[in-house]
């Protein structure tokens, strides 16, 4: 399940009793988007705790979509950026495209999602209009300009920090408002 408490310590609420593991990321307007396990694709609830879980997106199966998830918002909390994991394969790892999708609260259906055109293990989050995300190598920050507006990238990616001394971000990565990156 999936709860809610204030800063203050009072009592939690439960939002959804149908949350079992993964991802979620709580935007401005106060919905919460959640990716449900490693198959199937994101719902949204509000905050709140009021009324059930609404699909936001399904994985396309002819295009070998098995599930999404990692979502992060955009700062204007319109869209949400998550990984589209494909079918794994014995020959080749796991990879995931970026892609983005508009949040309609008044949307019953799910909605059409745009991929990116960007490999990556996952999106962290923004900073103005870069999106931060883990590369495919599990080495390497990314970041890429995103025209939130248009639904799609605006440049190409850069590297932010190649860690070649651990082998990894293992143990996490945050950035300020700012943008300044702690890990």
């Amino acid at each position: 399940r999936l709860s809610r408490v204030s800063i203050e310590g009072d009592v939690p609420t439960v939002l959804t009793s149908s949350y079992v593991s993964g991802s979620y990321a709580w935007g401005k307007g106060g919905a919460i988007v959640i990716s449900n396990g490693a198959q199937g694709g994101l719902a949204w609830l509000s905050a709140s705790g009021e009324g059930p879980l609404h699909p936001l997106t399904s994985p396309v199966e002819s295009a070998g979509e098995t599930s999404h998830r990692m979502p992060v918002f955009t700062p204007d909390g319109k869209a949400v950026v998550f990984t589209v994991q494909k079918e794994r394969s014995r020959q080749a790892p796991t990879e995931g495209e970026l892609a983005i999708t508009a949040l309609d609260v008044d949307d019953a259906e799910p909605a059409p999602h745009i991929p990116l055109g960007v490999q990556a293990r996952y999106a962290i989050g923004m900073v103005d209009d870069w999106l931060v995300y883990l590369g495919v190598e599990t080495t390497t920050l990314m970041a890429v300009r995103l025209d939130v507006r248009g639904r799609r990238v605006a440049g190409a990616p850069v590297t932010v920090l190649k860690d070649t001394l651990t082998g990894g971000f293992s143990g996490g990565v945050a950035f300020s408002a700012n943008g300044t990156l702690i890990y």
